[in-house]
Formats: structure tokens, sequence, C-alpha cells
């Protein structure tokens, strides 16, 4: 299956050569309000290529350079919201971190107590 079909890279005409624009591919986040969403990325992710949500995340802001290249409207459009996505989503994901390892402790301690 592809990376488009996965979602996890969008196709449009996203940038500008001369004054036409070309069909090209951006990559996705998942909305941070959207927990199923952010569900099926960190299983798709971990599944298939062995990464986590976080690691992607920190991976799509280290690969944002668009220095060299000009955006369309609907790629500038695309980039800036999913720019402000960025720090609530590495906050939820911080968040579900904790509370996780929080959970797995307390199980931990709690099978303890039963034997």
């Amino acid at each position: 299956m592809n990376l488009e079909k996965k979602l996890l890279i969008k196709k449009g005409k996203y940038i500008k050569v001369g004054s036409r624009s070309i069909e090209s591919w951006i990559k996705q986040l998942p909305d941070p309000t959207n927990d199923e969403q952010i569900l099926y990325f960190q299983n798709e992710l971990h599944h298939n290529y062995e990464i986590t949500l976080e690691q992607y995340v920190n991976m799509y802001v280290e690969g944002i350079d668009c220095n060299n290249t000009t955006l369309d409207v609907s790629g500038e459009e695309l980039l800036t919201k999913q720019g402000l996505w960025i720090s609530p989503l590495k906050q939820k994901l911080h968040y579900l971190s904790v509370d996780s390892n929080f959970a797995r402790k307390h199980f931990y301690s709690y099978s303890l107590n039963l034997l």
C-alpha cells in the first residue's frame, strides 16, 4: 500500500513553477484534536515503519525547508495549518506517554500486590 493510501502524504498542486502549479506531495500530520487520527498514525507508523509518532513529527519538523521551493497558495495553507498542529500534537503525545507510563507502573505494582 502506498503512502498516499496510508494517509501519510497528500497529493495536490502545492508547488509553483513559473506561473503554473505542479502536482506534488506533502507529508501529513494527524490533527491533534482528532484522537482517532492520532491512533491511526501511531499504529501505522509503529507496525509498518517501526517508528513512533513523536519520531515522525520530529522528522517532519526537520524536513520543512521551503527556501528553494515556491509554494502554491494551497501548499502554503496546508503547511501553515500543519505547522500550527506541531506544538499541540507534541504536547498531546507527551501527555499520552506520561499517562501510559503512569498506568503501566500502577498495573505493575497492583500485580505485585496480588502475588
